[in-house]
C-alpha cells in the first residue's frame, strides 16, 4: 500500500520523462539479444496423467544449437527443488533466474547442478556453454 503511494507521489512530482522510459525499456529488452535461446523440447508436464494429479516430478529439456539442458523438478509440501544437467558437460555457473531475483549455481564435472528451497513461479536458466551464452525459455513451476 504504502510503495503504491510513494510510486503515485513521485510519478506526480518528478515523472521520467517519456524519451528515457522508452531507452530504458529497449536497453532491457536487449540486454541478452546475443544470447542463444534453448528451446524447450519436452515437457512431462504435456503428459495427462502428470497434468491431472498435479503431483509428483515434472522433465524438462530444452534444446540450444550445441548443448541441450534437462531439468528435473519436484515439489514437497510447498518447496520445491531443482536438479538439473548440461549436455554434454561442462563446468559453467548456472544462473536461476526469477522476476524477484537471480540465484546462481555452479556445475560439477559432469555438468550437474541443483538448488532446493524453490517457490513456485516462472523461471529461466541462464549459462555459459561452448563460449556462447544459453538461456531457455521461462516456465512455469
Amino acid at each position: 500500500m504504502l510503495e503504491n503511494d510513494l510510486r503515485r507521489a513521485a510519478d506526480l512530482m518528478d515523472p521520467v520523462p517519456a524519451a528515457l522510459l522508452q531507452s530504458a525499456v529497449e536497453a532491457f529488452a536487449l540486454r541478452s539479444l546475443a544470447a542463444e535461446l534453448a528451446a524447450l523440447s519436452f515437457d512431462s508436464l504435456a503428459e495427462t496423467t502428470t497434468v491431472r494429479s498435479g503431483y509428483g516430478t515434472r522433465l524438462l529439456s530444452f534444446d540450444g544449437a550445441t548443448h541441450t539442458v534437462d531439468v528435473e523438478l519436484s515439489f514437497t509440501d510447498g518447496s520445491g527443488r531443482l536438479l538439473g544437467s548440461i549436455h554434454p558437460p561442462e563446468e559453467t555457473e548456472v544462473s536461476v533466474e526469477r522476476p524477484e531475483h537471480t540465484v546462481v549455481l555452479r556445475t560439477d564435472p559432469f555438468g550437474r547442478f541443483s538448488c532446493r528451497d524453490l517457490a513456485p513461479g516462472p523461471l529461466s536458466l541462464r549459462c555459459r556453454v561452448g563460449g556462447a551464452e544459453l538461456v531457455t525459455e521461462w516456465i512455469t513451476v
